[in-house]
């Protein structure tokens, strides 16, 4: 599965993904993103794989807006299941195969198998500079869960 780690602070968006796929109890390494810019937006996507390379080859908007997400990504088809996590300029939501828009409370978020570890380590974290919370809580992801694994690669926007 995976670990997609996200922090909104002072209006700008930092993203961190492992690289670690799984099949039952086969664990591999992936070159494929599971993070990206996309249409002044940053994307996180965690699921079978069908859901994630559907979500990278679509061809987004030149802007992403939460109205945008809400209406017209549910027409386009995509395939397979999983979580979206989305950051744009006015914050991180999180969406489902519904794609109904979740707007995060927190100023970051975690979505993936790695998900509740993470969560913890950005909470416990919030007074470290931004790729090293992200470092923080992705390690914490591996640690307390078999389904992530480094390299890390990060995002800003």
């Amino acid at each position: 599965m995976t670990a997609i780690v996200a922090i909104f602070d002072r209006g700008q968006v930092f993203f961190g993904a492992d690289s670690a796929i799984t099949s039952g109890q086969d664990r591999r390494l992936t070159r494929e993103p599971k993070i990206w810019k996309a249409g002044g937006a940053l994307m996180g996507a965690a699921g079978d794989g069908e859901w994630c390379r559907s979500l990278r080859r679509l061809k987004w908007p030149e802007t992403v807006t939460l109205d945008w997400l809400g209406d017209q990504l549910p027409k386009l088809k995509v395939k397979g299941h999983g979580e979206l996590l989305v950051g744009l300029p006015s914050g991180l939501f999180e969406l489902d195969s519904g794609f109904d828009p979740f707007p995060h409370a927190e100023p970051f978020a975690a979505i993936g198998s790695g998900a509740q570890p993470a969560i913890g380590a950005l909470y416990a974290s919030r007074r470290m500079p931004p790729k090293r919370r992200l470092t923080t809580a992705l390690e914490a992801a591996k640690r307390y869960t078999s389904f992530v694994m480094p390299p890390y690669r990060y995002l800003v926007l």
